[in-house]
C-alpha cells in the first residue's frame, strides 16, 4: 500500500472524519446534487468537494476536515461523481446540468438506466419486485 493510500484510509479511519461526517449529514440529509435537480433523495455518502488527495499533507488534511469541503450524496450520485472524476473543484450547478443533460430534469441516475433498458429491450421495468434479464421478476417468481 503507498503512503498516499496509507494517509487515506488514516483519515477515513478516524474518529474525528467519523464525527464530521455524521454532523454533516445530520445538518444535510439529503443528497445535494439531487435536490439541486428538483429530485427528493437521502444521501448515504459525504463528499469532498475537493478531494484532501490533491494536496500534499498538511493541506491535505485541512482540505480532509474542512467542513465547507463536504457534499451529501446519495449512492448513485456518489457513484456517478466518482465515473465521471468530480475530484476538483466540484461545482453542483455544473454538475446538476450534466447530469440533467444525461438523464432528463428530475429523473433520476437509477431511473435513467431502467428507462433506457426499456427502450432498448434489455430489461422490463415494473413498480416492486427485483429486475432480472429478460423481463422475469423474482417478486412474481416467488
Amino acid at each position: 500500500m503507498t503512503e498516499a493510500r496509507k494517509e487515506r484510509v488514516k483519515i477515513y479511519a478516524s474518529k474525528e472524519w467519523r464525527s464530521l461526517r455524521l454532523a454533516y449529514l445530520y445538518h444535510h440529509p439529503l443528497c445535494e446534487l439531487c435536490e439541486a435537480r428538483g429530485i427528493v433523495t437521502l444521501a448515504q455518502h459525504v463528499h469532498h468537494a475537493d478531494s484532501f488527495t490533491n494536496y500534499d499533507s498538511l493541506m491535505a488534511k485541512f482540505r480532509a476536515y474542512d467542513y465547507t469541503n463536504l457534499v451529501s450524496l446519495c449512492e448513485e450520485c456518489h457513484g456517478w461523481l466518482h465515473r465521471h472524476g468530480a475530484t476538483k473543484n466540484f461545482n453542483i450547478e455544473h454538475e446538476a446540468k450534466e447530469l440533467d443533460e444525461q438523464c432528463g430534469r428530475g429523473i433520476t441516475i437509477g431511473n435513467a438506466r431502467k428507462l433506457r433498458e426499456v427502450q432498448t429491450g434489455g430489461t422490463e421495468v415494473h413498480g416492486g419486485g427485483d429486475r432480472v434479464p429478460g423481463g422475469a421478476w423474482e417478486a412474481d417468481r416467488q
